[in-house]
């Protein structure tokens, strides 16, 4: 699966940036931008089809202290397995509303927060894989 993005709206009207694929998780460390206590989750993204492997495709998503998927994703630093993830950007409080997401900077007009994070069954992976491969015989 590559990584997908789409826009979507708020209750407010205001865009956001959603993007989902599959990675490792790299490294799960203390993020110093943010007001309260957070972690940033360094994702490494699954390479797509035909691209160098000397190309690091990499995303992150800030995580709260008590987010629920915490767990997740140091057990997933942990074993190095695959995961499922998604990643929301919205816009900070002081950039105005009528701006179209794909103009903003995001590194420094949003905040990445982590959505969801789950393990792949690479049993799965591999049967779909697999049935790929076939398939184009």
């Amino acid at each position: 699966m590559m990584m997908q993005a789409w826009v979507m709206a708020d209750s407010q009207g205001r865009e956001y940036l959603v993007r989902s694929g599959r990675g490792c998780v790299t490294a799960l460390v203390p993020d110093g931008t943010s007001s309260q206590m957070a972690l940033r989750a360094e994702i490494e993204c699954e390479r797509p089809p035909g691209r160098s492997r000397s190309i690091r495709y990499t995303t992150v998503g800030l995580m709260d202290a008590d987010d629920p998927l915490l767990p997740v994703a140091a057990a997933a630093e942990i074993s190095g397995e695959l995961v499922q993830w998604t990643i929301e950007w919205h816009r900070h409080s002081e950039v105005p509303d009528h701006l179209p997401i794909s103009v903003l900077n995001l590194v420094l007009d949003t905040r990445g927060s982590v959505t969801g994070l789950s393990f792949v069954d690479t049993d799965e992976s591999i049967s779909m894989i697999s049935r790929g491969a076939n398939e184009q015989d």
